[in-house]
């Protein structure tokens, strides 16, 4: 993932998932779970197998539209009616 990517990542990660759900996909990925938000998502993004979709598929529509307007990316209109 370029560094770009990553950084991005883990600050969704950090700002849109309580720290309990961060330990728990620590847990399920069999990593450490202790650390502040920033170190866990961090440490999930760098040291899990998962995937960024896989790990944005827990948010809602509403943050994920909210994330799309923040990094400026543009949605096809279809997108947006599958929103609301």
């Amino acid at each position: 993932m370029k560094d770009m990517n990553y950084e991005r990542l883990v600050d969704i990660l950090e700002k849109y998932f309580l720290k309990d759900d961060l330990q728990s996909f620590l847990e399920e990925a069999g990593l450490k779970k202790s650390g502040n938000k920033r170190e866990l998502a961090e440490r999930l993004v760098k040291e899990s197998n998962y995937e960024p979709a896989y790990l944005l598929s827990y948010l809602t529509k509403d943050i994920l539209f909210e994330i799309c307007r923040e990094l400026d990316i543009s949605l096809p209109k279809s997108s947006l009616s599958m929103l609301y």
